[in-house]
């Protein structure tokens, strides 16, 4: 057999299960961008096809993962791709094509879960908003309060001394 004229010697050996990632991976990583760019750029009357790009984008990325897991020689062991097996640590390996695949896929999930979320609450779906930013805890607090009460009673007494 003469040597491969291209990098790879041999095709690449997908079944329909990574065909399938890539066309819902493409549906989901298309509607989220179209959506967003309307989000930022788009008119007030745009908002009801940005947010149909956000009910697309999660379902489709929601199938994309049990796809690659699916795929996998052993699929039981596919948190290994993010998690270290001894350490119990994330992993996250530059050289590895499955490893940044299976990080941009986690992250990706997250910002298009947290714009489906939105987009159901813009919609009037769901009963939603956001949570007041949480209070800092009872130490915390006292001691800033203590502090500015220190400082205040050092500028009074500060003021008290000076001569009039």
């Amino acid at each position: 057999m003469p040597p491969s004229d291209t990098f790879f010697t041999a095709p690449p050996a997908w079944n329909w299960l990574v065909i399938f990632y890539f066309f819902f991976g493409g549906i989901a990583g298309g509607s989220y961008f179209l959506a967003s760019l309307l989000s930022i750029f788009g008119r007030q009357s745009d908002r009801h096809i940005a947010r149909l790009g956000f009910y697309v984008a999660f379902p489709a990325v929601l199938l994309c993962a049990p796809l690659l897991i699916l795929d996998l020689t052993r699929p039981e062991r596919f948190w290994h791709m993010l998690i270290q097996n001894q350490t119990g640590f994330p992993m996250f390996k530059l050289w590895a094509p499955m490893s940044i695949g299976s990080w941009a896929l986690l992250v990706f999930g997250g910002f298009s879960f947290v714009a489906f979320i939105g987009a159901l609450a813009e919609g009037g779906t769901i009963r939603w908003r956001p949570a007041p930013f949480p209070r800092a805890p009872r130490g915390l607090r006292g001691a800033s309060h203590n502090s500015q009460l220190r400082h205040r009673k050092i500028k009074t007494s500060r003021l008290r001394q000076a001569p009039r």
